[in-house]
Order: structure tokens, then C-alpha cells, then sequence
């Protein structure tokens, strides 16, 4: 604790600084989020577990990369190339 004394506008204030900690860290959690589409849900209602997981992950990778272009690599969405492009097949069918 520091005490110091300040002089403004012709009047004299005793200012007393405090020790306090430094700024908490932010929790994060790993996993990110992403907003659906309410098109895309109602596309999706229906279709395989493969189909849905390969959309979003192409909404998650298209906002943490800034762009439309990016890698959409197996170990990213988790699955066999056959499989990924199959639900990229119907995706693409969809528009």
C-alpha cells in the first residue's frame, strides 16, 4: 500500500494505492462452438451422424480461419476419406 499526496484544482487529496493481483486468468475450455444455421439445421434434420459432423466442422474450420478456403483434412473431421467425401458430396448437392 502506497500513500501519496496530490494536488488539483487548488486542493489537496491524499491518494492511498492499493496491491491487488494481477488480472485473472481466462478460463478456456478447448472446445469451440458454432452457430447452425437455420437453414443448414433444417437440411441436416434427418441425415446421418457423417453428414452433420462434416458441416460443422466446414462452419467451425470457415470462422476460425477467416475465409472461405481452407483444409479439410481426415483427422480434422475425424473420419475415412471415403466417408468425408461422401457427406461433402451431399453438401455440395445441397448448395
Amino acid at each position: 500500500m502506497k500513500r501519496e499526496t496530490v494536488t488539483r484544482h487548488g486542493r489537496i487529496f491524499t491518494v492511498v494505492t492499493l496491491d491487488t493481483p494481477g488480472n485473472p486468468r481466462k478460463r478456456t475450455s478447448g472446445a469451440g462452438f458454432v452457430k447452425l444455421p437455420a437453414v443448414w439445421a433444417n437440411k441436416l434434420r434427418g441425415q446421418s451422424g457423417r453428414v452433420s459432423d462434416v458441416a460443422i466442422q466446414v462452419l467451425f474450420l470457415s470462422f476460425r480461419s477467416y475465409s472461405r478456403s481452407f483444409k479439410l483434412t481426415n483427422p480434422v473431421v475425424e473420419m475415412d476419406r471415403w466417408a468425408k467425401n461422401r457427406a461433402l458430396r451431399k453438401l455440395e448437392h445441397w448448395g
